[in-house]
């Protein structure tokens, strides 16, 4: 809802001896706004990997590479990080989080320092109402591979005071 924070994970698949990655995330800066990044799940991956100078303007910009070139592998489905963003827009409103070859061209290098043609899948965020009773639970939306083990968060807003939930997934 307006006025909340909100965190876009970022997922891999596939993600095998991969020695460096770089491109931009762009969104629209009139209904969310950048706010950080955060839980890192590279090795040497941290804020001053991102460019933040266009976040103003719907850009945020990445570049991240293993300084021992032998390549880091991690499970499928693993949140390699978050953007945080504050919601801005009005209800009805959405934003779509893209990844970008501008201004930073999308690249990824294995260990063989093959540049890899990796499937990219963009992000979608909607401004919802308030709801009545304050209390929202949502998942995301998750792609993997066939035999992957997967992870899928629960997340909740407005969980305040709550002694008891129950239900069915």
């Amino acid at each position: 809802t307006t006025g909340s924070q909100i965190s876009m994970p970022v997922y891999v698949n596939g993600f095998t001896d991969i020695i460096s990655m770089q491109g931009s995330i762009t969104f629209d800066a009139s209904v969310i706004d950048y706010f950080s990044v955060s839980n890192f799940n590279l090795p040497g991956l941290s804020v001053s990997n991102f460019g933040t100078n266009q976040t103003g303007q719907g850009i945020l910009t990445y570049s991240w590479y293993d300084p021992s070139l032998q390549g880091v592998t991690v499970s499928d489905s693993t949140q390699l990080f978050t953007i945080d963003f504050n919601v801005i827009g009005n209800s009805g409103e959405n934003s779509n989080v893209i990844f970008s070859n501008n201004p930073t061209t999308l690249e990824i290098v294995n260990n063989s320092f093959n540049v890899l043609a990796p499937t990219y899948t963009n992000g979608l965020f909607t401004v919802t109402s308030s709801i009545n009773t304050g209390l929202e639970m949502y998942m995301d939306s998750l792609q993997s591979t066939t035999g992957s083990q997967i992870s899928m968060p629960v997340y909740v807003n407005g969980f305040t005071d709550i002694i008891s939930m129950q239900g069915s997934i």
